[in-house]
């Protein structure tokens, strides 16, 4: 029996997913991440290098991110990022 692909986050070991759930493959075949896990990685950096190029891809991702996507985001930063600025623009 084929046992079913996770993600597991390298920084935060406790994070487990279906592989499923943070990717998608493209018409070539190559898996990517969801927008919710690669602004999660972004929301490390802070105020660190590439800080405006982090906002301007919030800005421009946030209206295409799903309910559930929001949702798992801010939760997730709650958790991982408890002070982070982005958490009050995901709950609006």
């Amino acid at each position: 029996m084929r046992q079913a692909s996770v993600w597991v986050n390298r920084r935060w070991l406790s994070m487990v997913r279906p592989l499923d759930d943070v990717t998608w493959t493209g018409p070539s075949g190559v898996r990517y991440q969801n927008p919710e896990i690669v602004l999660l990685f972004k929301a490390r950096h802070g105020r660190r290098h590439g800080q405006q190029k982090d906002e301007n891809d919030l800005r421009n991702t946030l209206p295409l991110l799903t309910d559930q996507q929001r949702s798992w985001l801010a939760k997730t930063l709650t958790l991982v990022h408890p002070d982070h600025p982005w958490i009050t623009r995901l709950t609006r």
